[in-house]
């Protein structure tokens, strides 16, 4: 994807899969890629969801997208990330042609989208220029790597320790919860960091753990 964006041509990366499967973490990691790469860049992430929350004509809603297109081919040191990328093309007709001549006028975009609209924006002027990368479940392993990562924010949000054994231990229980890795892992850790903060606790426990899947639904 980072690849891509480097491109001499233009192209749309776009991040293919499933919710909870971590699409977005995946244009974070973009950022911080980019960063190291290109200092001077700056990747702006919008919501598509909030932008087009609440308009209610087709015209209105086309506006928005091409004004934001419009800027980032302005901008030539932003990278315009487009997340639930869905939405716009189930609400806006001519978001593949948009989106090609944001590409053709040198905007630098990547996006995120649901799998069953890959389809319709591979059709017409995006068809050459699309990139998809699928976005797969990850295995325990990788999965407590990620949740890994995420230790140290999950406990300053929530004023508890987390220990290295508590994170393979929720990966390890919540395989048999619903929902795809890393996203059950992550909702499991959080809601045992919930519990041992609400009891006043230091740090998370194996009993808040095993006592937060309780409340969770098996798959």
């Amino acid at each position: 994807a980072v690849a891509g964006l480097l491109a001499w041509q233009r192209r749309l990366p776009l991040i293919v899969g499933s919710p909870g499967l971590g699409k977005t973490n995946h244009l974070y990691r973009m950022a911080a890629l980019l960063s190291g790469a290109r200092p001077d860049w700056e990747l702006l992430c919008v919501d598509l969801a909030c932008l087009l929350a609440g308009v209610l004509w087709d015209g209105e809603r086309e506006k928005l997208l091409n004004a934001a297109l419009e800027e980032a081919a302005a901008r030539t040191n932003v990278v315009l990330a487009l997340d639930r990328l869905e939405l716009a093309v189930m609400t806006v007709p001519l978001t593949p042609w948009l989106l090609a001549g944001a590409l053709d006028r040198r905007a630098r975009l990547t996006a995120t989208c649901l799998p069953a609209y890959v389809e319709k924006l591979a059709q017409g002027p995006l068809a050459r220029r699309l990139d998809p990368i699928e976005v797969t479940e990850l295995a325990p392993q990788d999965a407590a790597a990620a949740l890994g990562q995420l230790r140290e924010t999950l406990a300053a949000h929530h004023g508890v320790a987390i220990d290295a054994p508590v994170v393979e231990a929720a990966v390890a229980r919540s395989l048999t919860l619903a929902g795809p890795l890393p996203d059950k892992a992550v909702a499991l850790m959080d809601a045992a960091a919930a519990r041992a903060a609400l009891l006043k606790q230091p740090a998370v426990t194996l009993c808040d753990v095993y006592l937060a899947a309780s409340r969770m639904r098996e798959g």
